[in-house]
This record gives C-alpha cells, structure tokens and sequence, in this order.
C-alpha cells in the first residue's frame, strides 16, 4: 500500500468513525467495519448477525439464509460508498508570496537635506531597475536609513507617485542580480553597492531623456 493509499484510508476511517456515531451503540462496529470494507472494495470481515443476538460460535458453513439488514446497516454501507477520497490540489511552487508592508509615516523630506523628491527630479530614474537604485541610494546616503527593508522601498515610491512593481521583492531581486547596483541578499537590510553609486551619480539621468528633451526644445523654435 502505497503512502497516499494509507492517507487515503486514514481520512476514510475517520469519517466513517464520525458517522457511525448516529446508530445504537450495538451496531457501530459492524456498520464501521461494513463501510470500511466497501470503501476499500473487499468482503467485510464482520457478520451483522453477531450483534442481534445470534451464537458466535455457530458453524459458518452452515447454508443459511442471510439476515435481512437492518435500515441502519444499509443506510451505513450507502454513506462508505458515497465516502470518497478528496483530491488533494497539488501546490503551486511559485504562488504568489505575501506582499511586503509598506513603510508608514517615512520622512522623505528631512531637514537640512535634499528630499526624495527633489532628489527623483534631478536623476529621472527610467523604469523600474533605475526607480529601485534610486529609493535604495537616497534612503541610505541621504536620509542615512541604517536597515533598508522592502517596505520601505515601496514608500519611497509612494511618496515618488510611482506605480510599484507587481512583486516588489523579486524586482529589487532583479535589480541586484542584473546590474550588481544593490545587494539583498538580506531583504530587512539592502545595500547600495559602489557600482550603483557610481551609475546614480555620474550615470544619472541618462543622455536618452536629455536627447528626447533637446529634440523637443528644437521642435517647439
């Protein structure tokens, strides 16, 4: 008998347990053993007649004629065959994971340095891997936030009106692992590495906005 098999019938002879429970007491162990055996399909081993009185001794190749069952015995050998075992859904090995916790009440506007918001005017971070450097950067040069989580992340682009990624974690995730600009092996405390620093700070806004920006200034002459 295989491991599911055996949690199969487990799950079969507790509930079967549970029914029998609602006929006399003198019955319950012939109805269980009835349900049993028709759920696994075989002959049960009990005899019905045993529990109304009758010899246990008595010869049982003896071609007598089957006792009538009772009403209780025939309503417990319908509920064993409409006892079946539950499908179990397998798991989804990449369901969605619970959503971080957004940082509330954050100071993106400090006293006596520059605010998230001046700061996101002066680089124009383009998409979602620059908009993830630049929260990581300005929380931890600017505001000098010692534990840099996920959630607080997510409340720099609140207070940025930036639409947040889908699934926050994996797109820092990517972030680290495409460009090496932020390091989250730990999610309670990412980095900003020097290679991120360096493109925030001499990188940053790329040619391609300030292009855009020029054509635009040409056209409107």
């Amino acid at each position: 008998m295989s491991v599911e098999d055996l949690d199969e019938l487990i799950k079969a002879g507790e509930k079967i347990a549970k029914a029998v429970q609602a006929f006399p007491p003198e019955v319950r162990q012939a109805a269980y053993d009835d349900m049993m055996a028709a759920f696994r399909g075989v002959p049960s081993p009990q005899k019905i007649t045993r529990v109304h009185g009758l010899d246990p001794g008595a010869d049982e190749n003896e071609n007598e004629a089957p006792p009538t069952p009772t009403k209780k015995a025939s309503a417990a050998r319908k509920t064993a065959k409409k006892v079946a075992p539950k499908k179990v859904p397998a798991k989804n090995s990449r369901s969605k994971s619970a959503q971080p916790t957004v940082v509330r009440d954050y100071n993106f506007w400090p006293d006596g340095k520059q605010s998230f918001a001046d700061f996101v005017a002066e680089k124009s971070p383009q998409g979602f891997i620059e908009m993830n450097l630049a929260a990581v950067y300005w929380l931890a040069e600017v505001a000098g936030e010692p534990d840099i989580s996920v959630g607080h992340v997510l409340a720099a682009y609140n207070a940025a009106k930036w639409r947040a990624p889908t699934d926050p974690t994996n797109s820092l995730r990517v972030t680290a692992s495409r460009h090496k600009w932020i390091d989250t092996s730990d999610s309670s405390s990412i980095k900003v590495l020097h290679i991120g620093r360096r493109h925030i700070e001499f990188d940053m806004p790329s040619a391609e906005p300030a292009k855009k920006a020029a054509k635009s200034t040409k056209a409107s002459k």
